[in-house]
């Protein structure tokens, strides 16, 4: 018989009888033996090197088929199969050897830069090809991984973006498509990244090589980091500010608000100028809250303005604070850097 071709039937009519089967092999190639259409109550299957050693041993009891899996065959040239019935069993069966051989052919990587969602979550959207250039078909089912790595070697550092599990047959020579989109929770260091694809990711399936089954993308793609609102400058009045004669005080105070994250920050959340009576958040006492409802890329800026009516306090040096996400509605990269304390305000009396 013959790698990857058509099944051998070896028939033993006669009790006592042995039957042999040979094949060229190469080093190296894993393959599966497969036994049909059996009537052979039980036997043995024993696989010779081509120096005549024995190589691997197998029972086939009851008259059913098998498919067994051989790694790597261990040198190259003609293994011999000896089918040898146990007692006075006789009968048939057919014989295949071979394996299919998963690659992964073409990756196409994102095209721009991955940007984080509100959530902070990160959305991939990539495609690939796997081909069969095996001699047999590959049965289902097998799984494809992507990831990202800092490297062009596979390993347990790199990030899973994701699986796609593939539950069709695909024959000699035939080929699939995978466009998927992943989601990816948990955050993704941002960085630039080579893409990984590795077909039969878990190695479940034998195959004529096991060493061809990852490709690494030609470019590389970058991360970018979460949105991080902070407060830049705000601006008050630097002399003191007259007491109205309702006994109020009308402050205008502005403050700058820049998202030095890499990723756009979505709408909505609320931003805050409070009144202090230190120059902390801890000294606060009256707070002004406006709603933002506007996309802010990452880099830009905007500002926050307003002229407020402080009432209810006594005449004395204040600290006004701006807060950027007071509401803390929106997911950031860092949660700490969101405020700026002014310098002192005088209210006079």
């Amino acid at each position: 018989m013959t790698y990857g071709g058509a099944g051998r039937t070896v028939t033993l009519s006669t009790a006592g009888k042995i039957g042999l089967v040979v094949f060229d092999g190469t080093a190296g190639d894993g393959a599966v033996l497969t036994v049909s259409n059996n009537t052979i109550t039980s036997s043995g299957l024993y696989l010779y090197k081509p120096d005549g050693s024995l190589f691997q041993s197998w029972g086939v009891c009851c008259g059913l088929g098998a498919n067994t899996p051989i790694p790597s065959l261990p040198s190259t040239g003609t293994y011999t199969l000896m089918v040898q019935p146990d007692g006075t069993y006789t009968g048939s069966m057919t014989l295949t050897i071979g394996a299919p051989d998963l690659t992964v052919t073409a990756l196409t990587p994102p095209a721009t830069p991955i940007s984080a969602n509100r959530d902070t979550s990160y959305t991939v959207t990539m495609s690939w090809t796997v081909k069969n250039n095996g001699p047999n078909t590959a049965n289902p089912n097998w799984n494809d991984q992507a990831f990202l790595s800092l490297d062009q070697t596979l390993d347990g550092g790199d990030i899973l973006l994701g699986t796609v599990t593939h539950t069709t047959a695909l024959t000699s020579g035939s080929s699939y498509n995978a466009n998927p989109t992943f989601t990816v929770y948990g955050g993704i260091p941002p960085g630039t990244y080579w893409v990984i694809v590795k077909t039969d990711a878990q190695e479940t399936m034998q195959e004529r090589s096991e060493t061809n089954n990852i490709r690494v993308s030609a470019t590389q793609v970058t991360v970018l980091s979460v949105a991080d609102l902070t407060v830049t400058t705000i601006t008050v009045p630097t002399s003191p500010v007259p007491r109205n004669g309702d006994g109020t005080w009308t402050v205008p105070v502005t403050f700058t608000v820049q998202n030095v994250g890499q990723s756009t920050a979505f709408p909505t959340w609320w931003d805050t100028t409070a009144l202090s009576t230190t120059p902390s958040v801890n000294g606060i006492i009256q707070d002004f809250p406006v709603l933002h409802s506007t996309s802010v890329a990452g880099g830009a800026s905007y500002q926050v303005s307003g002229t407020y009516t402080i009432s209810g306090v006594s005449p004395g040096t204040y600290y006004f604070i701006g807060v950027a996400d007071s509401s803390s509605w929106l997911p950031e990269a860092n949660e700490n850097n969101n405020t700026l304390v002014s310098t002192a305000v005088v209210l006079q009396p």
